[in-house]
Order: C-alpha cells, then sequence, then structure tokens
C-alpha cells in the first residue's frame, strides 16, 4: 500500500500493516483500554489511528480526511498543536 504523507514524500507499507494495527499491538501488549488513548497525526495514514484511539486528535494543519476523521482539532505544528492536545486532554485532567 502507497500511502502520501505530504507533497513530497511517500510511505509503502504492506497492505495489512497500518498505524491503528500497531496502536492496537501497543495497548495490548501494555494492557491500555482503547478509551484511555490519544492519538495525534495530520496525514492520510493517520486516519485509522485516530479512528482506534479513544480520542484522535488532529493537528490544525492536516489533511482535510484527517481532520474530519478525529474527534477533536488543535492548533497546527506551528502553533504548539502537540503541547495544547497534551495539556488539554491529557496533564489537565490529571
Amino acid at each position: 500500500m502507497i500511502h502520501v504523507s505530504d507533497k513530497y514524500l511517500i510511505q509503502i507499507v504492506h497492505p495489512q500493516v497500518d498505524k491503528a494495527m500497531a496502536l492496537a499491538h501497543v495497548a495490548r501488549r501494555y494492557n491500555v483500554i482503547r478509551q484511555n488513548i490519544m492519538a495525534i497525526g495530520d496525514a492520510p495514514n493517520d486516519v485509522g489511528m485516530l479512528r482506534f484511539a479513544g480520542l484522535g486528535v488532529a493537528m490544525g494543519n492536516a489533511w482535510e480526511v484527517t481532520r474530519s476523521a478525529a474527534d477533536v482539532v488543535v492548533p497546527s505544528n506551528d502553533e504548539d498543536g502537540v503541547m495544547f492536545a497534551l495539556h488539554e486532554h491529557v496533564l489537565d485532567r490529571i
């Protein structure tokens, strides 16, 4: 399977491998339920992972298909969106 991640980047992976499967594997390994998982992405190859996670977060600069798959959209990479997501959805809830 070929994923286009941005204008100058393609990723070629086995058709039965994706980020959602990897995240599910790690979750099983560490006994973490989906509801306790937050995934952050910006490209089409992140869509499955965002849908798998209990909270799918798209960056503000994400592709439209990725934003549509997410539960929430945070500021862009250039605007510290990951930090915002961590504070808003993880650290402030501890």
